[in-house]
């Protein structure tokens, strides 16, 4: 399936259980982006949440109107069954995946309209991810490992499979809390 460049429009998918904690900092992550202007919807799963998470998020969409937050509700089922539920809601042609306990690197929607440019052809794209602790301490850093395999380029990584991509699980950052 050949996507253009120009046809770059994400629906952002975030499943969400009891993370009134850590959404918001997702949430600022997404909208932070450098190159914003490529979403064209955040799509928050509350998975049955009982703290706060769902006013949270309720509140975060009220306070950034400049950005389509769309929250949808649902009986916990699961964090497979809540981004199932978000991509099916999704209107964008990309969907991109990001847990409410992780954030992205400010620049990520930008390097990912860099790899579908220098990739056109290919279907499934990610970018390197650092496991940090609460006080910022790197503990480890993707690139360091994806160094060996010659498809990197320019801390990028493409995977050539689908099986390949979910094997090697599709986030860009995992932050412990």
């Amino acid at each position: 399936m050949d996507k253009k460049v120009n046809d770059f429009s994400i629906s952002v998918v975030i499943p969400t259980y009891n993370a009134e904690r850590t959404i918001k900092r997702a949430l600022d992550s997404v909208r932070k982006q450098t190159a914003v202007e490529l979403i064209s919807e955040i799509i928050v799963v509350n998975d049955g949440s009982t703290d706060g998470t769902q006013k949270i998020v309720e509140d975060y969409r009220k306070n950034h109107p400049e950005i389509s937050v769309l929250l949808i509700n649902k009986k916990n089922g699961g964090v497979s069954s809540a981004r199932n539920i978000g991509m099916e809601n999704a209107n964008g042609n990309w969907i991109a995946l990001l847990d409410s306990d992780d954030e992205w690197r400010e620049n990520h929607l930008e390097e990912l309209n860099t790899l579908m440019e220098q990739f056109p052809n290919y279907n499934v794209y990610i970018t390197g991810y650092d496991l940090t602790l609460n006080d910022g301490t790197l503990i480890h850093k993707s690139q360091e490992i994806l160094k060996s395999f010659p498809q990197v380029k320019k801390n990028f990584f493409v995977f050539y499979t689908l099986v390949f991509s979910i094997f090697l699980v599709l986030y860009v950052h995992f932050l412990v809390i």
